[in-house]
């Protein structure tokens, strides 16, 4: 349940969902992925892409994955330090 009235939330099921919106000139605040998402595109390969591609974007994976757990911090840990940097900016 989103409390705020600006918060607006948009449904994909790909990566490809991702990168329909940002061609569409919206930037969303967060993405919020399961490690197996549908399509040619995993979670953690698209969390990747968004990280290089925008930085200012916060990225949440999520998974009933035995093992997804270990590649989400390996992920965590890889881009802390821009977290950290990008947080300091703000």
């Amino acid at each position: 349940m989103c409390i705020d009235p600006r918060t607006r939330v948009i449904e994909g099921v790909q990566a490809a969902d991702f990168h329909t919106l940002i061609g569409s000139g919206r930037q969303p605040h967060v993405v919020l992925a399961d490690v197996n998402l549908f399509g040619d595109v995993n979670g953690i390969e698209l969390s990747h892409a968004v990280r290089q591609t925008h930085p200012d974007i916060d990225v949440i994976l999520t998974s009933g994955v035995t093992g997804a757990a270990q590649l989400a911090t390996q992920l965590s840990d890889e881009f802390d330090g821009s977290a950290r940097h990008r947080r300091a900016q703000r």
